[in-house]
């Protein structure tokens, strides 16, 4: 083999480890930005700033993100636990899951119909 060709084979193999490890580096980046994103989300959805919400979702908030992990508590249920039909509406313009469930078993429309809010049950019917 002629040392050129050993050269050139050695400089691939590190273009392509040096392109992997960037490529991760951008996976974990944008991991990171989309879970501040969510946080953010969470906390215009507790102050019930609607601007704020519509925001973060534009800038890729997870309109699904669970408020807590583990808790399955999404966006969704938060805007109905405030009442807020403006913040529901957002949401579900945003691709929010309307069947999702917490870890109690129960969906945003049920939490509606317990709390007799009937503007957002409407909202939350299928």
């Amino acid at each position: 083999m002629k040392p050129w060709r050993k050269v050139l084979g050695i400089l691939l193999c590190v273009a392509i480890c040096a392109s992997l490890g960037l490529a991760r580096a951008r996976y974990v980046q944008w991991r990171w930005d989309r879970s501040v994103l969510n946080m953010k989300l969470h906390a215009a959805l507790d102050k019930q700033d609607l601007p704020a919400v519509e925001e973060t979702l534009r800038l890729g908030a997870d309109p699904n993100a669970e408020e807590r992990p583990g808790t399955g508590f999404t966006g969704l249920m938060h805007a109905v636990e405030h009442g807020n039909p403006a913040l529901v509406k957002a949401l579900l313009s945003a691709g929010a899951d309307r069947d999702r469930r917490d870890s109690n078993g129960t969906t945003a429309l049920q939490q509606a119909q317990k709390a007799q809010l009937a503007e957002l049950v409407t909202l939350l019917k299928p």
